[in-house]
């Protein structure tokens, strides 16, 4: 996990903001008020933090940067993709050894990854105190089932947010130390790897439960850990690139049979299924997620959470131009 940072001299901390959310009485309703003035809070500081780091990236005439906050990737997908690869933007690789003079652009893109998390968060916990909770109808006592999974969903929700935040602080400021020398202080050195092991979280994410070493006690939620989510997504990916390979082995189709991810990327490629520049991205994804899952390099929860939306939209256009006969 990110290394603990001095805090802005404001005052202003976003976990204590989260903390109020543990005021809430397990065997009460999710008050609706309290969630909409902690969403707030968090919003503003967020928003005042991304307008701040845009200023920074201005000020240092590094308009590119700060349009890609601003707007630029969360419209244009592909823009935010190939920023990250091309510049290797990658968290555990930023402010950790040797100054960079690109670090400060880098922890742009970090710093974006979060905010778009930070948003696509706060709007499920927002949402909350009036979601309806599937199959509750199915209890005789609906009301109290429902009201303890949303407990149990605003505990998550909090625990992923104190994280969310913390890399949105962090990243802040080394993009304002590293452009032009302002902001509140300079963070901290970060650790470049997780100090466990994957293997550690296998059966928290196969059971969905964060188990302990006795049937006698057990835990009432699961931190969240992109250890253990970029394994997943890196599965994920695996199963986008031998999909086809495996279906036309299933119908006994004489097609390449792929033993390797690179050659399945190498057939989808000549049969118009994937273009050079998402070739390029699968292959980065593919290789960084490996080194996530085998040696515990550290990278964001926003940047896993990018990844994983990266191999949807490949799964979708390799879909897509398959009905259609190949790329345009």
């Amino acid at each position: 996990m990110s290394a603990v940072v001095s805090r802005r001299s404001t005052g202003f901390r976003p976990w204590d903001v989260i903390n109020r959310l543990e005021s809430i009485q397990a065997d009460r309703p999710v008050p609706a008020n309290l969630v909409r003035s902690v969403v707030r809070d968090l919003n503003t500081w967020a928003d005042s933090r991304r307008a701040e780091v845009i200023a920074a990236l201005r000020r240092a005439r590094q308009g590119k940067w700060a349009d890609g906050i601003a707007g630029t990737w969360s419209k244009q997908c592909d823009r935010l993709y190939a920023t990250y690869f091309c510049h290797g933007c990658f968290s555990f690789d930023i402010h950790t050894g040797r100054p960079n003079p690109l670090d400060g652009r880098r922890a742009s893109v970090v710093f974006h990854l979060s905010y778009v998390l930070h948003c696509y968060l706060t709007g499920y916990l927002i949402g909350l105190p009036g979601a309806k909770v599937l199959n509750a109808e199915r209890r005789t006592d609906a009301a109290a089932f429902a009201r303890a999974h949303k407990q149990v969903y605003l505990d998550s929700l909090a625990s992923i947010l104190k994280t969310v935040e913390h890399d949105l602080d962090v990243f802040s400021r080394v993009v304002e130390q590293s452009v032009d020398a302002s902001g509140p202080g300079l963070a901290s050195v970060r650790s470049s790897c997780w100090p466990y092991d994957y293997e550690t979280k296998s059966e928290d994410v196969l059971l969905g439960l964060l188990l302990t070493d006795s049937p006698a006690s057990i835990n009432s939620g699961s931190l969240a850990s992109p250890v253990a989510g970029a394994s997943v997504v890196r599965g994920h990916l695996e199963s986008v690139l031998f999909r086809r390979d495996f279906l036309a082995s299933v119908h006994n189709a004489k097609v390449p049979n792929c033993d390797k991810w690179d050659k399945a990327l190498v057939v989808l490629k000549k049969a118009g299924l994937l273009l050079k520049e998402e070739v390029g991205w699968a292959t980065n994804t593919y290789e960084l997620l490996s080194r996530v899952h085998h040696y515990g390099a550290l990278l964001t929860t926003g940047e896993v959470f990018m990844l994983s939306h990266l191999t949807r939209a490949l799964q979708d256009r390799i879909d897509s131009r398959s009905r259609k006969g190949g790329a345009e």
